[in-house]
């Protein structure tokens, strides 16, 4: 695997910088 982000844990939450991880965070959080 690849690591797409490197951040805490809030700042990836709060402000993920990749694409795939905005996608992917989209993903999750919407389907609760």
């Amino acid at each position: 695997g690849i690591i797409m982000e490197e951040a805490s844990p809030a700042a990836m939450f709060t402000n993920p910088r990749n694409p795939r991880t905005i996608e992917f965070l989209n993903k999750v959080l919407s389907s609760k």
